[in-house]
This record gives C-alpha cells, sequence and structure tokens, in this order.
C-alpha cells in the first residue's frame, strides 16, 4: 500500500480528498443480506454469547481511522482503553456512542431502535462528511435517510448480490477462473440433482462441502462425509421447506478439495472505476471461522502477481455490476499447488481491511505479523488494565517494533452475565516480530495467558500470574 489506506479510499469511495468518515461496523452484515432476500437457512448452532461479542467487534475501527474520522460504539470506550489506542497511533480517536447498548443488535439496528441513538448519528451531520459502514445493507440505507448522512458506497441491493457465493461462481465462469468444481443452487429440489451429479466423487474425496450463498464466519457450511448425512440434512430442511420447487434456498455445493492453505487479498474499486490492489495475506481459520491472518502469505511471486492481475479483471467486472469499495476475496493454495483464487467474493470490508493502518505504521519488509484472535472462558469481568497486566513483557514495544497491539477490548466482557457462570470472550491482537518464529512464540504464549485465565478464582491471579514470568 503505497499511500495511506484511509487517505486513498476517502477519494476513491467519495471523490472527495476532504471527506470524513463516520464508521459504522455493521460487522457481519451477511446475516441482514439473508433477511433482506427471505431465504431459508442450512442447520445452525450459533449462539446469543457469540452474538453479543460481535456486535462488540466495531471497536476494530479504532486503530483503523484517521485524525479526521469518527467512530460510533455501542457503549462508551473503556478510559484506559482509550488511552492505550492514543499512545499506539499518536492521537486520540474520535468516539461516539450510543445512549442503550441492546446486545442482540448489531451497530446499525441498535442505532435505529430508538429516537436518541439516529439523534446520535444525525448529530455528526456537516460538510464533508460521509456514513462508511462494514458493509451496505437496507439498515445502512435507512440511517443515512434518516440522519442526512450519504453513504460512502452502493446500494444495498448491488451489494447483496455481489457477495453472493452463486455470483462469485457466475464471474469465474465468465472470466474462467479456475475454480472448484461445484453446482449453485437455488431451491431444495436443485440441491438433491446437483448433489447426485457430485455423489461419486464422495468416495474419491471423502467429502462434499454446501454453503450458503451468503454465509459467514464458519455459519452457513454444512461438510457432507456419508451420503447418509446428507439424506439427514434433506430431511431437516424438507421439515421446513412447503415447496422445494420454487422457495428460495441459494446454496453452492461442491468437491472437497485439500488445501494447504487459506488467503485472503483486498484491492479496493473506485467510483470512477479504478482499482487499486492493496495487499494478500495468508487467512487462519478453523473449521472455517476466521481466527486471523499472517504477514506474509507465503504464496510465491508468481502467484502473488496472478492475484494482482485478477483484482483488476474481478474489479472491473464488478464495477460494471455496479459496486464500488473494499473488496477481499478468499481463496485457497491447494496441497497439490493448484491456486483457486476466488472461492468467494466478500464486497465489503474485511477483517484484514482492519489492521491497514497498523501495517502502515509498524510492519517494515524484515518484520513478520500476524493478526490474531485469544479466546478464553471467564469466571468474571476483567479490566484493560488486568490485561495488559496479563500480557506483560509481550505487549508491543515501541523501540523494538515487535510485541502484542491489542485491537478490542469490550469483546473480552461483551458476553458477561450476572449469574455467576463462566461466560466466553475474545479479544483481538496483531502480534510483531523479526520473524515468523518469534510471531509464532509471542502468539502462543499470549494464548496460554488468556486461556489460564479460565481456571482464575480470584481477583489476584493476573497479578501472581505476571509475578512469576
Amino acid at each position: 500500500m503505497s499511500q495511506k489506506f484511509m487517505d486513498r479510499i476517502r477519494k476513491q469511495l467519495t471523490g472527495n480528498p476532504e471527506a470524513r468518515f463516520v464508521m459504522i461496523n455493521n460487522i457481519e452484515v451477511e446475516e441482514q443480506w439473508a433477511k433482506e432476500e427471505g431465504v431459508h437457512h442450512l442447520p445452525s448452532l450459533s449462539g446469543t454469547s457469540s452474538q453479543s461479542i460481535r456486535n462488540r467487534m466495531e471497536e476494530l475501527a479504532l486503530l483503523l481511522v484517521s485524525p479526521k474520522d469518527l467512530v460510533v460504539l455501542k457503549a462508551p470506550l473503556d478510559p484506559t482503553f482509550e488511552n492505550y489506542v492514543s499512545k499506539i497511533k499518536g492521537f486520540n480517536a474520535q468516539v461516539t456512542s450510543i445512549p442503550k447498548n441492546q446486545a442482540d443488535l448489531d451497530i446499525t439496528a441498535n442505532i435505529l431502535a430508538s429516537p436518541e441513538g439516529i439523534e446520535t448519528v444525525r448529530n455528526l451531520a456537516g460538510p464533508n462528511v460521509y456514513l462508511l459502514p462494514f458493509g451496505v445493507s437496507s439498515q445502512e440505507e435507512k440511517l443515512a435517510e434518516l440522519t442526512g448522512i450519504p453513504l460512502a458506497g452502493c446500494s444495498s441491493i448491488v451489494a447483496r448480490k455481489v457477495n453472493s457465493k452463486i455470483f462469485s461462481r457466475e464471474l469465474n465462469e465468465a472470466l474462467g477462473v479456475k475454480q472448484i468444481p461445484g453446482k449453485c443452487c437455488r431451491t431444495l429440489a436443485e440441491l438433491e440433482v446437483a448433489y447426485r451429479e457430485l455423489a461419486p466423487t464422495l468416495h474419491e474425496r471423502g467429502k462434499i462441502v454446501i454453503k450458503e450463498a451468503l454465509g459467514v464466519s464458519g455459519k452457513g457450511i454444512f461438510v457432507v462425509e456419508t451420503p447418509k448425512k446428507f439424506e439427514t440434512l434433506l430431511k431437516l430442511l424438507k421439515r421446513k421447506i412447503k415447496n422445494p420447487e420454487t422457495d428460495p434456498l441459494p446454496l453452492v455445493i461442491e468437491e472437497w478439495v485439500e488445501k494447504a492453505f487459506d488467503f485472503n487479498y483486498q484491492f479496493v474499486i473506485g467510483k470512477d472505476g479504478e482499482v487499486v490492489f492493496d495487499f494478500v495475506k495468508r487467512a487462519l481459520t478453523d473449521r472455517g471461522v476466521h481466527q486471523g491472518h499472517l504477514i506474509p502469505s507465503g504464496l510465491s511471486e508468481e502467484h502473488q502477481k496472478e492475484l494482482e492481475s485478477l483484482s483488476e479483471q474481478i474489479g472491473k467486472y464488478l464495477f460494471n455490476e455496479g459496486y464500488f469499495g473494499v473488496v477481499g476475496i478468499d481463496g485457497i493454495l491447494a496441497a497439490n499447488g493448484v491456486l483457486y483464487p476466488n472461492l468467494e467474493i466478500n464486497a465489503r470490508f474485511n477483517m484484514s481491511s482492519y489492521q491497514a493502518t497498523l501495517q502502515e505504521m509498524t510492519l517494515t519488509n524484515e518484520k513478520f505479523a500476524m493478526a490474531a484472535c485469544f479466546h478464553t472462558k471467564l469466571p468474571r469481568t476483567y479490566s484493560f488494565f488486568e490485561v495488559e497486566q496479563l500480557l506483560g513483557e509481550l505487549n508491543f514495544d515501541d523501540q523494538s517494533g515487535c510485541g502484542i497491539i491489542l485491537q478490542t477490548f469490550a469483546t473480552l466482557n461483551a458476553a458477561h452475565t450476572q449469574n455467576g457462570t463462566k461466560y466466553p470472550g475474545r479479544i483481538y491482537g496483531f502480534v510483531l516480530g523479526n520473524s515468523l518464529e518469534q510471531v509464532q512464540k509471542l502468539q502462543e504464549e499470549a494464548r496460554q495467558r488468556f486461556k489460564g485465565l479460565e481456571e482464575e478464582i480470584h481477583g489476584d491471579s493476573i497479578s501472581s500470574q505476571t509475578n512469576s514470568l
């Protein structure tokens, strides 16, 4: 990224280099798109605790924005974490919060839920001010209308269309992009036909994967290892789908490919159609759920050039469909060395987008980095001071340029309950080191320390852990 990311997209998305962004980070906007399409879903085990954590991930924008921009949060920013962000970036991020945090609602729905929330955002309107959401759904369009703040993005209809995995497969077909053998399905009847066509590969490859067209973060994925498992899925779907021939069930079904690793690359399409390539990173996943990124990606120079060239082609295709904005694409390098460069298009901000400013600030050619997610299960709430104590010497050191920069804090306590039971928490960080081995060691040590909180009983356990280091 030759020019600062936020300064460049300011001009690309609005045509106005003086634009100021009000960032509305409606992460996992795919759920809203699916509601707007009125489609059926694959069976899901998603719980409310993960939803409340996800809905506090809007803090990721704090280490992305420029001084002129503003971040809208669901609750006031913890003062200690605010000071920490200021120390890392060299300035205080401009932040406002809405009057009431409804944990089960994403940031946009939470704003729209009350006149006070709408008024809070309306007060941010002014010359050169634009709403910049994670992704554009009808909710963000409604918010723009009610507040008088124009959107820095395309229409929700276009955004929803190009984010479909069905659209990605059709684009691959049109552009001649190599893709995993599979089929697009729009109804249950089409799924049955497509499965029968792919079933012979089940014995050879051991698995077939079925994905919701607008699934995200490991949700909306069903892996078939046996014919019996597919029959079980059919029975579950037939119970809730009245007309298998017409009721909408947009899916893709694909052969299973053993992979060396996942990767994600990003480019931005401007309002004038200009396409600028940003980066490629190795994506770290666990059962389809995003866990972070590794920089550099480990792809060959030849493969990287292929992705840069393909970004230009895909960008022009998307622009002709009416889309402009940030684009992240997920691909895989297969175990046999074959590159599948477009499994799905994420025409919105991506988790990798939130590392752009940190990369500019800290990542030289000599450095390695990992964007990581640390999971734990907590017996009580924790202060940010305690978290810094817990990390101790693992915290980022400005002199060496190594260590861990924390990107969120509210996600740690977001799922806290009042009944005394342990609750899941997670926190996002950017890990920097002079070698891949150092980065992995820092990440693993931090992971173990957060994991250790699961056994804490007394409030002084953190200080006893750090004193023993």
